[in-house]
């Protein structure tokens, strides 16, 4: 299970727990330039790769759950401030971001199953620039 902990609509700390598969995503971005430092065939590159960064997302699985969440997640898709909360023994709260951008609320006479797919991205980079 992954437990999302976020700030709902009255700025209290709220938790939501996603049970099913959770899919991961390493997105990278680099800028290179071409080098006069020697030959390819001496085991030189021509093309250098500099300011290498990483971004991981992944998504998850609400798993399913009853009707009435639906306001709930309407307030995690709206909270500034999103954490994954690990527990390896201790307790351990890694910041992330929201990257799905809508919700389709789903209803138990339509839906009958309700799951909600949500995709976050970790607030920082692989790479600690800073």
């Amino acid at each position: 299970p992954v437990n999302i902990m976020f700030l709902n609509k009255e700025g209290a700390e709220a938790t939501l727990q996603f049970f099913k598969a959770r899919t991961d995503t390493l997105t990278v971005e680099s800028k290179e330039y071409e080098s006069d430092r020697g030959q390819p065939s001496a085991g030189n590159h021509q093309f250098i790769k500099f300011n290498v960064q990483g971004k991981t997302k992944f998504k998850v699985n609400s798993g399913f759950v009853n009707e009435s969440n639906n306001e709930t997640f309407k307030q995690l898709f709206l909270s500034k401030r999103i954490w994954w909360l690990e527990n390896d023994g201790t307790l351990y709260q890694r910041p992330i971001n929201i990257e799905s951008k809508s919700l389709e609320y789903k209803t138990r006479a339509k839906d009958r199953l309700i799951n909600y797919e949500v995709e976050f991205s970790f607030a920082f980079n692989e790479i600690n620039n800073i």
